[in-house]
C-alpha cells in the first residue's frame, strides 16, 4: 500500500461538533464537594452560564440551576459516585437553559420527540411511549427516562440524576440534557454506532435508468452516540467508517 493510501486511511473522517467546555462546572462541583466535606449543608457557586445552588442530603445532593438573569430553570438531585461525575449534565443544562424563564411558562416537551432527537441510543429506533406518556432510552450501563417536564437517568451501579425543568424548555434542549446524563453515567456507551439502510431502487428524481425508469440510491449514513456522523456512498463504507471512528474516537473533522 502506498504512503498516500495509508495517510488517507489514517486521516480523520466524518463530522462531530466540538464538545462543550465543562471546566467551570467541573470546578464548581468540586468546590461544592469540598464545602460538604467541611460540614456545610448548603453551598452556592457562580459560573459563567449561571449559578449552581446545592444542598447536602443523606445520599447525595439536591441542586437548583439558575440562568444568568437569576431565574431558576431546573431543580433536581444527584446521588451515587462523586459530584464531579455529573459535570456534563450540569454544563449542558446551564448551556441549554432558556435565557428568559417566567414563572408562568411550562416546558414544551414531547417525550417521544425528545427520544427521537437524542444521540445516545443503541440504534436509530425510538421506543414507544409508556402508559404515562414517558419514554425510556437504554444504553449499555444506564438508561434515561424522559417525562413531560423532567429528565432522569440511572446507572446499573446505582448512580442517579434527575432534573425537573422549569421555564420554556423545548425538545432539542431537553434531548441534549438527557444525552449528557447518559454520557455521565455510562462512559462505556459514549461511542455506540449504527448505519442507516439505503433507499435502494425508487422512482422519481432527475436520473432515469433503463431498469423500469427508476434510480438506485445506495447512500448510507453512519451515526455515533457522541454526535459524530458520516455520509457514505454505500453501507459497507458507512460500516467501515463507523468501526474506524470507534477505534479513533477523538479524531474528527469539524466542518
Amino acid at each position: 500500500m502506498s504512503e498516500n493510501a495509508t495517510a488517507a486511511q489514517e486521516a480523520p473522517r466524518g463530522y462531530r461538533p466540538a464538545p462543550l467546555d465543562r471546566t467551570h462546572e467541573h470546578n464548581a462541583l468540586a468546590e461544592v464537594a469540598v464545602a460538604f466535606a467541611a460540614g456545610h449543608m448548603t453551598h452556592r457557586v457562580k459560573v459563567p452560564r449561571g449559578m449552581l445552588a446545592c444542598r447536602r442530603t443523606a445520599r447525595g445532593a439536591r441542586c437548583a440551576l439558575l440562568n444568568p438573569a437569576g431565574q431558576r430553570v431546573a431543580v433536581g438531585g444527584m446521588r451515587g459516585g462523586e459530584l464531579t461525575d455529573f459535570s456534563r449534565t450540569i454544563a449542558e443544562a446551564l448551556a441549554c437553559a432558556p435565557a428568559d424563564a417566567p414563572d408562568s411558562s411550562r416546558p414544551d416537551i414531547a417525550p417521544w420527540s425528545v427520544g427521537h432527537v437524542m444521540k445516545m441510543r443503541r440504534n436509530g429506533r425510538c421506543p414507544q411511549p409508556r402508559m404515562d406518556g414517558s419514554i425510556r432510552m437504554g444504553v449499555p450501563g444506564a438508561y434515561a427516562t424522559v417525562q413531560h417536564a423532567a429528565v432522569s437517568a440511572a446507572a446499573d451501579g446505582g448512580s442517579f440524576v434527575r432534573l425537573a425543568l422549569e421555564g420554556p424548555w423545548d425538545t432539542r434542549r431537553a434531548a441534549r440534557v438527557a444525552d449528557a446524563m447518559l454520557r455521565d453515567l455510562a462512559p462505556e456507551a459514549r461511542h455506540l454506532t449504527y448505519t442507516t439502510e439505503p433507499r435502494g431502487w425508487h422512482r422519481g428524481g432527475i436520473f432515469v435508468s433503463k431498469r423500469g425508469g427508476g434510480q438506485y440510491d445506495g447512500a448510507s449514513t453512519a451515526f455515533c452516540s457522541c454526535g459524530w456522523s458520516y455520509l457514505a456512498g454505500d453501507r459497507a463504507d458507512a460500516r467501515w467508517t463507523a468501526k474506524w471512528h470507534r477505534d479513533h474516537p477523538n479524531a474528527c473533522r469539524v466542518e
